[in-house]
């Protein structure tokens, strides 16, 4: 397989990953809210909840923790 190809494949592989466990993360902090960020980090397999942080951040564009505020004042009645 040429570099280009296996650089794709590496690539769709990785958006494919980033996809899927970016909405379990958002799925738990929306719904397990007695859940700390640092325990729903840890139930996604992350070793650091720091690690955890800068995936969320990089892809969602906020942290976790912002995430979950911005939710509950959606969800104000």
């Amino acid at each position: 397989m040429s570099k280009v190809k296996y650089n794709i494949a590496i690539d769709t592989w990785r958006g494919t990953l980033d996809s899927r466990k970016t909405g379990q993360a958002k799925l738990l902090i929306d719904i397990q809210r007695e859940r700390s960020i640092q325990e729903i980090a840890y139930m996604l397999g992350f070793s650091e909840p720091s690690s955890f942080h800068h995936f969320f951040k990089r892809v969602i564009g906020m942290t976790a923790k912002d995430y979950r505020n911005q939710l509950s004042t959606r969800y104000r009645f």
